[in-house]
């Protein structure tokens, strides 16, 4: 019956002519052949267990009729990491699929992604939870991830933050990172947007918990990004270098607060061409004002 309500709670977001198939998925075997047969409308149902990957998705659903993969019991089918491979790999120009409801967990050993785009395009990852784990997007635009938890992301060696990008100059471009939350045990940037990550947006994400003290929420030297509305904190105090480092073309930064617990702390570090930053608020902290750009971000 769970199932059954999760089925119809897909089928609302989709096409009402769009055919959906449920294929439920118990063991690592029959997920891969699962994914090697998926097609547009088919609802990949995982069994409350662990799957441990690597995983391949090289086929694409239709604007209107996407693949979907999530758990047939919401949030309880975990997707491993293991031997530095990447959980769940989309490639080969995946396209229109959507992911939700599912954990990405990093085994001890493993530096791999919990999940790794490779020219994927218009895909949508909702209320999944990382845990010890990252997102890497390469050569890939259009996507969105939304309402994940981030917060207990410990990223290894293999990637430099949590959510991080490779690729030619602004390759990747127009995704939407909204309403994420990062925070408890962050040892490197939450964001690390390159020269190859341009014109995409973060908005109203919550950064917060331990973090290491040469480091900053986000670092762009990508160009063309927009940082809007999100809030950011310091609670445990760390020697934070900035919240956010812009040293890009034309990157917008706007209407986020900081409330950063120090008063020696860059709120925004801004050093290239063309940084927008305004109407930002500075909360409790008198030296978050003191920034190389306006004193009112």
């Amino acid at each position: 019956m769970k199932w059954l309500l999760l089925l119809f709670i897909v089928a609302v977001c989709v096409n009402a002519k769009c055919e959906q198939v449920p294929a439920v998925v118990d063991d690592d075997d029959n997920f891969q052949g699962t994914l090697d047969a998926a097609f547009p409308g088919m609802v990949i149902l995982l069994e409350t267990r662990s799957y441990s990957g690597p995983f391949y998705l090289r086929k694409s659903g239709e604007p209107d009729c996407p693949i979907v993969i999530t758990s047939r019991r919401a949030s309880l089918s975990t997707i491993r990491t293991e031997d530095n491979m990447a959980g769940l790999r989309l490639e080969n120009y995946s396209s229109n699929v959507y992911i939700h409801d599912l954990i990405f967990k990093a085994s001890e050993a493993s530096s791999g992604a919990g999940l790794v785009f490779e020219d994927a395009e218009n895909v949508t990852v909702e209320s999944c939870t990382f845990d010890s784990s990252s997102l890497f997007l390469m050569g890939s635009s259009q996507n969105t991830i939304k309402s994940c938890d981030f917060s207990n992301s410990f990223p290894k060696a293999k990637y430099d933050s949590v959510i991080g990008f490779s690729g030619e100059e602004c390759e990747n471009t127009r995704n939407l990172f909204t309403e994420c939350t990062f925070g408890d045990g962050l040892t490197t940037p939450a964001f690390y947007l390159g020269k190859d990550a341009c014109s995409n947006n973060i908005t109203f994400c919550k950064f917060t918990g331990a973090h290491g003290s040469e480091e900053d929420y986000i670092e762009m030297t990508g160009s063309y990004n927009l940082v809007f509305g999100n809030k950011f904190y310091n609670p445990d105090n760390m020697d934070l270098k900035q919240a956010i480092f812009a040293d890009g073309d034309s990157n917008v930064i706007q209407k986020n607060s900081f409330d950063l617990n120090k008063d020696d702390i860059y709120a925004v570090t801004a050093s290239y061409f063309e940084t927008v930053c305004a109407s930002n608020q500075a909360i409790d902290c008198a030296g978050v004002s003191k920034n190389t750009l306006d004193p009112s971000c």
